[in-house]
């Protein structure tokens, strides 16, 4: 059975369990049910019979795979190709590939206020790809 949540959802991929409920938390007051994953292989599982999350809030970094390499597998596959994806790293936006197909990035450490203005915006446009 697939997973539905009302109101819609967005996946959080982050290895810092620090990050990930900060994260959880201010997507949820945002209005969205966060679902929590620690690696590319725990967001694959969590996803395995999901429908489609409103939003992916995407760590650079992963403990057992890149991030576009995840990224990738998730954009492969019918059901979450049009999800849109918040990059989140502690490098800057010109170590991040070109053509990973992300719709909004934001540079660690930022605070809540910025994350909830970048989902807004991400989540609004949807078309910056590549951004």
């Amino acid at each position: 059975m697939a997973l539905t949540p009302d109101p819609p959802y967005a996946l959080v991929v982050d290895d810092d369990p620090v990050s990930r409920e900060v994260l959880g938390d201010a997507l949820y007051r945002y209005g969205l049910v966060p679902l929590l994953a620690s690696s590319g292989a725990e967001a694959l599982d969590l996803l395995a019979g999901a429908s489609a999350p409103v939003l992916i809030v995407l760590a650079f970094r992963l403990p057992d795979m890149p991030a576009a390499d995840l990224l990738a597998k998730l954009r492969a596959d019918a059901r979450w190709a049009q999800a849109r994806v918040l990059l989140t790293s502690a490098v800057p936006r010109a170590y991040v590939p070109r053509d990973m197909p992300i719709d909004g990035f934001i540079q660690s450490p930022f605070d809540v206020e910025t994350l909830l203005g970048a989902v807004r915006v991400v989540l609004r446009t949807g078309s910056a790809r590549g951004d």
